[in-house]
């Protein structure tokens, strides 16, 4: 019984391989062949990288994270986000406000500003460290 299903079951397969010819397995390695549309390679020059290469320590191999220059960072100092609103830079700014570098603000988030320049988008934290978190009592 078990060798008649197994044998039946072989015949079905052979028999539906058999219906590819020759020519059918020519032609469609022939369309695998022929030339697909893609990504024009113009556009590769405006795509930014997408990795981030940071320096190691020459001795110990760790990486060394990047710190923004001290003036940048008070420009883009966010201290507090209230009623849709940020402080941000010494002022209070709203979305689609300009904010200090050229950068617009374009998201204000419970703890978060998204910053864009129309080619960089920055995201600022309000609390960057536990130092700085500030609790306000009403």
């Amino acid at each position: 019984m078990k060798y008649t299903i197994f044998l039946s079951i072989v015949l079905t397969g052979t028999l539906f391989a058999a219906t590819l010819s020759i020519k059918d397995i020519d032609q469609k390695v022939a369309q695998i062949g022929a030339p697909r549309g893609g990504l024009n390679s113009s556009i590769f020059n405006v795509v930014s990288d997408p990795f981030v290469y940071y320096d190691r320590n020459k001795t110990t191999g760790a990486i060394i994270m990047p710190r923004e220059t001290d003036e940048d960072f008070n420009v883009t100092k966010l201290s507090a986000i209230m009623n849709g609103k940020a402080f941000i830079g010494g002022s209070w700014k709203k979305v689609g406000d300009a904010a200090a570098g050229g950068y617009t603000i374009t998201k204000i988030g419970q703890s978060s500003v998204f910053l864009n320049n129309g080619k960089k988008t920055k995201k600022v934290h309000l609390n960057r460290g536990l130092n700085e978190k500030k609790l306000i009592k009403f």
